[in-house]
């Protein structure tokens, strides 16, 4: 069975850069968070409640 190579110092250095480069990016270009806070993903929407107002009622597209 053939074994990896050892990584150097300075390409564990580089890849660490690399990484923090690409994570200091995700930062500053992730989206903005909603005005209004989405629902609960903790809580399953079983269909019987309205999501905006959490009432049973049906709302009528017509």
């Amino acid at each position: 069975m053939a074994t990896r190579p050892t990584p150097s110092r300075l390409d564990i250095d580089q890849q660490v850069m690399r990484l923090e480069e690409i994570l200091d990016c995700l930062v500053h270009t992730w989206p903005v968070p909603p005005s209004q806070p989405l629902a609960d993903p903790w809580i399953p929407n079983d269909g019987a409640q309205n999501v905006v107002d959490g009432t049973d009622q049906e709302v009528d597209l017509d």
